[in-house]
C-alpha cells in the first residue's frame, strides 16, 4: 500500500473505519495484503463517497478516496476520468492530462475523449485537442451507427 498518498489522521484505506495511524500504517506485508483486497471489495462505495464530495466541492476529500482507490485499482476508468475532471477543476492540467490518458487508454468512450480535449485545450496543445476531438466524433458515430 502506498502511504504516500494517506496522511497519518486520514481515514485508513483498508476500509475499517479507523484513523490510518490506528490501523495500518505500520502494518506487515500480509496485512497490508489483506487491507488491500478489502479496499478493493470497497471500490464502488468509496467511488459513490468520492462523486459525492467532488459534487460537494470538497475536492481535497474527493482527491484522496480517488487516490485510494487508484491504490487497489489503478486501471479503473471511471475514477481515473473523474479525478482528471477535479485536476482541471483545480488548475493542475498535467496531471490531469495524465489521467484521462489513461481512462482513455482502458475505457476509449466520447465521455473520455470529450474532457482529455478538455485537458489539452486547458494545456494549450491544440492540434492534440483536435485529434481527441475527432475520436470523440468518431466514437459518437460508431455508437449511433452500431459500428465497432
Amino acid at each position: 500500500m502506498n502511504s504516500k498518498n494517506v496522511g497519518r489522521n486520514d481515514p485508513c484505506p483498508c476500509g475499517s473505519g479507523k484513523k490510518y495511524k490506528q490501523c495500518c500504517q505500520h502494518a506487515t506485508t500480509s496485512q497490508s495484503d489483506a487491507a488491500l483486497k478489502r479496499l478493493l471489495g470497497n471500490v464502488p462505495e468509496l467511488f459513490a463517497k468520492a462523486l459525492k464530495l467532488q459534487e460537494a466541492n470538497e475536492l481535497e476529500q474527493a482527491e484522496k478516496l480517488y487516490q485510494m482507490i487508484l491504490t487497489a485499482a489503478p486501471k479503473h476508468a471511471d475514477t481515473l476520468y473523474q479525478l482528471g475532471l477535479l485536476m482541471i477543476k483545480i488548475g493542475r492540467f498535467q496531471e490531469s492530462l495524465a489521467l484521462l490518458q489513461k481512462a482513455t487508454k482502458f475505457e476509449p468512450s466520447a465521455t473520455n475523449y470529450c474532457a482529455l480535449s478538455r485537458a489539452f485545450q486547458a494545456l494549450q496543445q491544440k492540434e492534440d485537442a483536435l485529434a481527441a476531438s475527432s475520436k470523440l466524433l468518431n466514437s459518437i458515430l460508431a455508437t449511433r451507427l452500431h459500428i465497432t
